[in-house]
């Protein structure tokens, strides 16, 4: 949560509105990305069989 209210502050049109924000889009963020993972990892073991 820190490293995305630390990137709001850097990047111009990127806001949070508070630590609680930040925290739920960083579990958002980590389950999207936890999801592509597997897909990736999925698709890749396909594709060597």
């Amino acid at each position: 949560a820190f490293m995305i209210l630390f990137a709001a502050k850097l990047v111009d049109g990127f806001r949070v509105d508070g630590f609680w924000w930040a925290l739920l889009f960083s579990l958002i963020l980590s389950i999207v990305t936890s999801i592509l993972e597997s897909v990736k990892r999925k698709d890749e073991g396909e594709e060597n069989n």
